[in-house]
């Protein structure tokens, strides 16, 4: 893949990542005020949305490290 194509990725890459980190913490601030007052239910699938989240941010972290090696060795 050329250069301009990586970095395109990387562009895309880094909005999705930028909008998973959204995500996280406004699900975190969520249950950090919500913890006593609200249902289990709620709960429970906010904690399912904080992980899902963070495996996002991590696989999109591992996805631009790796571009930017290869954009490196180019």
């Amino acid at each position: 893949m050329n250069k301009e194509g990586l970095k395109e990725k990387i562009n895309w890459y880094r909005h999705l990542f930028t909008f998973f980190s959204a995500v996280n913490f406004a699900s975190a601030g969520w249950f950090v005020a919500n913890y006593g007052k609200s249902a289990m239910g709620f709960l429970s699938i906010n904690i399912l949305l904080l992980i899902f989240s963070l495996a996002g941010m991590l696989f999109l972290g591992f996805k631009i490290t790796k571009h930017i090696k290869k954009l490196g060795e180019d």
